[in-house]
């Protein structure tokens, strides 16, 4: 029995150091890409006059900072954590990563919106299905963070949560951001192939169709990623392409958006 238990024991320690290491990989990735844009994001956003997508920009630019590069590490890293404190860091992480990916997945859905020409039936439907998404979306990292179990340290000197349970209510959140995803990409697909038939051709719509069809492309590969991992790996492990997620996400996003110059 007790080596069943340290077997056990062994496993999650495992799955919670490979994890560790891989935020701290994705984060390196993320002050990286950051240092090589800040010039193009200086001299194209921040001279750029102040509008929604701009002030949208920064939101998810810099909300990384926060919950990835501190909170994130400072989860995988810190000395003494206690389950309380990990329960309350996960809620501040979760509802930072949303708030950061809801405004870069806001700016491109303005993009789709404008491809046609601004409709206001158009704008009554984006607007709808991006607040109805949201709040199962809300509920999932709501739900998924509530039934997080943490566990004392299993030895001295052990760094970080210790993550022992957790029910994949995160998948929920992976599924939404699947269907947002392809309906948004479906509804760019449609306008671009008018606009090819008419030989339509734009800055703005060149920019949309490039960076926009590329970017729901990977968002939707590595939806579907998270959702085998969550259903396929112990709970140790399955925040293991969480962080990769959100710093490709950003990197790409803040480097088209900076190349376009914030025009919607």
């Amino acid at each position: 029995m007790a080596s069943q238990d340290d077997a056990l024991l062994f496993k999650e320690l495992v799955g919670t150091r490979t994890v560790m290491y891989a935020e701290a990989a994705a984060v390196s990735m993320f002050l990286w890409d950051y240092l090589l844009t800040l010039e193009m994001e200086m001299s194209l956003v921040w001279k750029s006059k102040c509008n929604l997508v701009n002030f949208l920009f920064f939101v998810q630019r810099y909300t990384p900072f926060i919950d990835t590069a501190c909170l994130a590490v400072y989860s995988r890293w810190g000395h003494n954590m206690s389950p309380d404190e990990c329960s309350r860091l996960g809620y501040i992480s979760g509802f930072m990563y949303l708030v950061g990916m809801g405004s870069a997945e806001l700016i491109l859905t303005l993009r789709v919106w404008a491809l046609w020409d601004r409709n206001r039936l158009m704008f009554i439907i984006f607007s709808f299905g991006y607040v109805v998404l949201c709040f199962p979306s809300f509920a999932s990292m709501y739900y998924f963070h509530k039934y997080l179990v943490f566990s004392e340290a299993p030895y001295p000197g052990f760094r970080g949560c210790f993550t022992v349970g957790e029910r994949p209510y995160i998948v929920f959140h992976w599924t939404i951001l699947l269907m947002w995803n392809t309906s948004t990409l479906i509804l760019m697909i449609i306008p671009s192939i008018h606009a090819y038939r008419l030989g339509v051709r734009t800055r703005l719509t060149t920019i949309i169709y490039r960076d926009g069809i590329f970017y729901y492309m990977f968002l939707f590969f590595l939806s579907i990623v998270n959702i085998v991992v969550t259903l396929v790996l112990p709970p140790s492990m399955r925040a293991i392409m969480t962080a990769y997620v959100l710093s490709f996400a950003k990197c790409i996003f803040s480097s088209t958006h900076s190349y376009s110059g914030s025009t919607v």
